[in-house]
C-alpha cells in the first residue's frame, strides 16, 4: 500500500474518532447488546456488497425500506437519493456493464443506539473493481487495473413486523481512493 494512502487512511480514522469525542459523530456509542440485531446489520451490510457484486440489483429491496435516504458519495449530498427506485437505478447504472468485476466486502461492523424498531451502525467496506470498464463512478476509467475504495457507511436502520430490518439511511463516505494498482496480467 503506497504511504500517502495509509497517511489518508489514518488522518481520516483519526478525524472521526476526534468528531466522536467531541460530540459530533451523533449518539454516544455504547456497543449494542441484542445479539440479533448486530446479526442482522451485518447481514445486511453483506447482502448490499453481494446484489452489487453478482449484479442483482433488485436484492437491494431487501437491503433499503422504500423511503431509503442515500447521501454523501453514495448520492449527491446536495441532492440525496430518497427513495428505494432511485438507489437500485443508481447501483444498476453503476455497477450493471458485465466488464466491472468487483468485490464488496464490509467489516468493522458496530452497531449502536438500538431500540426494538431502530438502530444506528457505522461499518467500513473495501470495495475492489478489477478489468477493463470503460467508465464508471461518473466517468473514471480503469483500464487493466483495479481500483481499491475505502469506504465507510453510517447507518439508520429500521425493522418492521412485516419485512424485518433494512436500512432507512446511509451515508457513504469514501475514506481513500487507491488506484493504479496492477491486475494479475500486468504483473
Amino acid at each position: 500500500m503506497q504511504t500517502s494512502l495509509v497517511l489518508s487512511l489514518c488522518l481520516a480514522a483519526l478525524s472521526m474518532l476526534s468528531d466522536i469525542a467531541n460530540g459530533q459523530g451523533g449518539s454516544e456509542l455504547v456497543p449494542s447488546e441484542d445479539t440479533k440485531t448486530v446479526v442482522a446489520a451485518t447481514q445486511l451490510f453483506s447482502l448490499f456488497g453481494i446484489a452489487l457484486d453478482i449484479k442483482q440489483f433488485d436484492l437491494l429491496g431487501n437491503v433499503f425500506t422504500d423511503d431509503i435516504v442515500l447521501s454523501g458519495s453514495a448520492g449527491n449530498a446536495a441532492d440525496p437519493i430518497t427513495n428505494l427506485a432511485d438507489a437500485i437505478e443508481f447501483y444498476t447504472t453503476q455497477f450493471e456493464n458485465a466488464s466491472i468485476v468487483t468485490q464488496h466486502k464490509s467489516d468493522t461492523v458496530f452497531v449502536y443506539d438500538t431500540s426494538k424498531t431502530t438502530a444506528r451502525a457505522i461499518s467500513y467496506a473495501n470495495a475492489v473493481y478489477f478489468g477493463e470498464p470503460k467508465f464508471e463512478r461518473g466517468g473514471a476509467l480503469f483500464r487493466n487495473e483495479t481500483a481499491n475504495f475505502y469506504e465507510r457507511f453510517d447507518d439508520l436502520l429500521v425493522k418492521s413486523p412485516k419485512s424485518g430490518w433494512k436500512i432507512s439511511q446511509r451515508n457513504l463516505t469514501i475514506v481513500a481512493l487507491d488506484q493504479n494498482a496492477p491486475v494479475l496480467s500486468d504483473v
